[in-house]
């Protein structure tokens, strides 16, 4: 059923919305995104089941069903005053905030930054446990400590030891000021490459993605589940304006056309890029 908004509600809205859009510019893909992510922090709560689409396929059908309706947004409020066609004329919006969304989820690192990192961390850490060693051995740092760092091969533990020697130095930085040439800069250097190897490291050694904030991914996911709710009522909306052919003028969701489809350029949303609704 449509709910009534209060004034109050509509002004705070109207205020937030526009905060929104001075925040992203004219890039109305970022105005959507900041609107909804700063929506769903508001009023949601509780967990919600992962987001399933792909931003491609989503984005695709949303377009292709805004093309389709036929009607516009104040002809449907008055033909069909119980349905919340101002929530549905939300999806356009939706589906672009949910697309830079993921992209806010954190994904398997690159080769080459993998790479850099490498190239940049082994060589501080050999220099500062080489030091290190050298200290150990006049007595100013713990031998068995020391030697443990030695002992780790392969990528992983490699980047294990060089967070113990991060830690190590820190833990002893007063105490060994004047005797090592390292600066509080190296060895920030040194920690960061450590744990961003750690995060994006296996302990087999290969590339992995690292767990996504919890933060985005339940932005992700709030966005997603609120387009599943429009969408199921587009689909009825649908249904009441088209009949038995609803199917062809609103695609499911998550429809893939065939792949002959779309080899020969039949992509529903070519062309196509609805006019961005987000609520006063």
């Amino acid at each position: 059923m449509k709910t009534k908004t209060s004034v109050v509600s509509i002004e705070k809205n109207r205020s937030e919305r526009e905060q929104c859009e001075r925040e992203g510019g004219d890039d109305a893909w970022s105005a959507a995104y900041h609107h909804y992510a700063t929506r769903v922090a508001r009023e949601g709560s509780g967990p919600v089941p992962p987001a399933a689409g792909k931003p491609k396929v989503v984005l695709a059908n949303v377009s292709a069903s805004f093309a389709n309706l036929g009607h516009t947004r104040d002809e449907l409020a008055e033909k069909l005053p119980d349905a919340p066609v101002d929530e549905v004329f939300e999806l356009p919006a939706l589906a672009r905030a949910y697309a830079m969304a993921c992209q806010r989820v954190t994904s398997r690192a690159s080769d080459g930054e993998h790479i850099r990192r490498r190239q940049r961390m082994m060589p501080l850490r050999e220099a500062f446990l080489g030091m290190a060693e050298l200290l150990a051995a006049r007595g100013a740092l713990d031998r068995a400590q020391v030697a443990s760092l030695r002992s780790d091969t392969g990528m992983y533990a490699l980047a294990q030891s060089g967070l113990g020697l991060a830690n190590l130095y820190q833990e002893h930085w007063d105490q060994l000021r004047g005797l090592h040439p390292y600066t509080a800069e190296e060895l920030a250097a040194l920690r960061e490459d450590s744990v961003w190897l750690l995060d994006h490291t296996s302990p087999k050694g290969t590339t992995r993605a690292p767990k996504a904030p919890d933060e985005a991914r339940l932005v992700r996911d709030r966005i997603y589940a609120m387009i599943r709710e429009r969408y199921d009522w587009l689909q009825r909306i649908g249904t009441w304006l088209h009949g038995p052919s609803a199917g062809e003028k609103i695609p499911k969701l998550l429809y893939r056309p065939p792949v002959k489809a779309t080899a020969q350029g039949k992509d529903p949303s070519a062309g196509v890029t609805p006019k961005l609704y987000l609520p006063a």
